[in-house]
């Protein structure tokens, strides 16, 4: 790399030793001659030192952002918080939109869900996976936990898909009241935390999701329905499975 340092001193010694009759393009050949002969003669010497431009230090900095996006995509929702608090680089490449497009919680415990879903709010969050979440042990803790998950919920109003993990079977009818934009919703193993028998599940606000792609229920002690929806305005409903469903 030819430096700005060694042409100005070639230039001078230039002026200063040509005839200024010399045409400027027999300058210039002189200036590089003499510029390729000096760069030379400290590449022999071991003394010629790279110099950092702008230019390559913007890519080294989009180079290690490349990096780390390609690290941090593997982490889930608290290692990815964490890796965000380590430095400015870090947390710029951790807030990267991309990166919370799904936000998966397994083997996560979330304990503030209002500032949760402010988060993934701000961020556009698409999809929300709750499968293999942690949860707390106390009956009366699972309650309280699901509670404040399901009041929360309400402000999550850019999620699309949702999959939801041995919830009660309230939170899935406040997330289709609540949550009429969801393209698809999961619950696959519906439980209320005091009760192993049969659950009742009211799906008279289903009809309101127009949206809605893809639903799929199943509860691990049985489901009886309390209310059908209208299925005219699922229009664009394709896969619907309700199982576990007794008389």
């Amino acid at each position: 790399m030819i430096t700005s340092e060694y042409i100005s001193e070639d230039c001078q010694a230039i002026q200063s030793s040509v005839s200024p009759k010399v045409s400027s393009t027999k300058l210039e050949e002189i200036d590089i001659n003499n510029t390729i002969v000096k760069r030379r003669n400290l590449e022999m010497n071991g003394s010629l030192r790279e110099i950092v431009t702008p230019f390559s230090w913007m890519e080294s900095v989009n180079n290690m952002r490349k990096a780390l996006g390609n690290v941090f995509k593997y982490l889930n929702i608290n290692d990815l918080i964490s890796a965000s608090r380590v430095c400015t680089a870090w947390n710029i490449t951790a807030m990267d939109k991309n990166l919370w497009q799904t936000v998966r919680l397994k083997n996560s415990m979330v304990y503030d869900w209002e500032m949760f879903v402010d988060s993934i709010d701000q961020q556009r969050t698409e999809t929300l996976d709750t499968r293999h979440m942690l949860i707390p042990s106390n009956v009366e803790d699972v309650e309280s936990y699901w509670l404040r998950f399901s009041y929360a919920m309400k402000e999550a109003q850019k999620l699309k898909f949702i999959e939801l993990y041995r919830c009660p079977v309230f939170v899935v009818e406040d997330i289709i009241y609540s949550l009429p934009q969801i393209e698809v919703l999961k619950a696959t193993s519906i439980k209320n935390p005091n009760l192993n028998d049969l659950m009742y599940l009211n799906l008279n606000y289903l009809g309101q999701m127009t949206k809605l792609t893809e639903l799929k229920l199943k509860c691990l002690t049985g489901i009886k329905l309390m209310a059908l929806p209208s299925f005219e305005n699922l229009i664009n409903l394709k896969r619907f499975s309700l199982t576990s469903i007794k008389e």
